[in-house]
């Protein structure tokens, strides 16, 4: 899911940075409130729009250096303090994007990255640590598309719990260790191949885990891997996948990191993400053993 960028049919980033530098021009008549009608309350923890609208030759538009033309629609969202909004933007005339900007101007994206079969749906959840006025843009993966298409605005209050959890006290030591391409942690040297080299963790993640550290590209690219169980049946893969992506869902809620959308029993990763750090827990299977593992990267 993470290694989207290197797949053919995604939009370049180019694009979506330059859409979104243009939200700040836009003049507030620009800006629809179609989605904006529902706001949570004091007394109301649920609140929710849906609007249908197209891009058109009429609609504001972005054009690259390569000469493609994508048209977009902009939104008007209110947030209070953890709120936590979904929107799902779906369409049978083209792959859909959007583009989420915060309150500090810094953008969320989600797009559709496979070949378009006729449908096309994008989800985009993000929490408010912030009340205010927020900017949502919809738009099409690829050049030149035009047609109608839909979007849903859910919003509910989620407040994150307490972080007072060993396991992720135990995450954030790795965090902090990471500050130094974990050198103070830095064990034996144990396998080198195709430019990958391994070295074993002095520090441990879980009393039961086995922690690794790798580094690529001379040192450039460097993770933390922690093998958290191995030979599980699948129900206990899965109690402990959920239970694991819960904690990282409550601190990335707590930390307004972004993250996967809420696990469930099918899902096989979960990922949260600074703009430093991610950490993602992965369910995998060999046979009929399952193990989990995290990385930090």
């Amino acid at each position: 899911k993470r290694p989207f960028f290197m797949k053919k049919n995604i939009i370049p980033l180019g694009f979506l940075l330059t859409l979104t530098s243009n939200i700040f021009a836009i003049a507030p008549g620009d800006s629809t409130q179609s989605l904006n009608l529902h706001k949570t309350s004091t007394t109301l923890n649920t609140a929710s729009d849906k609007v249908t609208a197209t891009l058109s030759v009429n609609d504001r538009s972005n054009t690259n250096k390569d000469g493609e033309k994508r048209y977009y629609d902009t939104f008007k969202v209110f947030l209070n303090v953890n709120d936590e909004v979904t929107f799902k933007q779906e369409s049978s005339k083209f792959r859909t994007v959007l583009s989420f900007v915060n309150l500090e101007k810094k953008t969320q994206f989600s797009f559709d990255n496979q070949e378009f079969s006729g449908k096309s749906t994008t989800s985009l959840i993000y929490h408010a640590t912030t009340a205010g006025v927020y900017t949502l843009f919809a738009s099409s993966a690829d050049p030149e598309q035009l047609g109608s298409y839909t979007i849903t605005k859910t919003i509910k209050k989620v407040v994150p719990e307490k972080l007072n959890d060993p396991f992720l006290a135990s995450c954030l030591k790795v965090l902090d260790y990471r500050k130094n391409k974990y050198q103070s942690i830095l064990g034996e040297k144990v396998n080198e191949k195709e430019g990958v080299h391994t070295y074993l963790s002095s520090f441990k993640l879980t009393d039961n885990s086995t922690d690794e550290i790798t580094f690529e590209n001379g040192g450039a690219i460097y993770n933390y891997n922690s093998l958290l169980a191995k030979d599980l049946s699948e129900a206990e893969a899965q109690k402990l996948f959920l239970e694991i992506a819960s904690k990282l869902n409550n601190y990335a809620l707590s930390k307004d990191w972004l993250r996967d959308p809420t696990p469930t029993a099918k899902s096989t990763l979960f990922a949260i993400s600074s703009e430093q750090d991610m950490i993602t827990v992965y369910l995998k299977q060999s046979k009929d053993k399952y193990t989990i593992k995290l990385v930090f990267n």
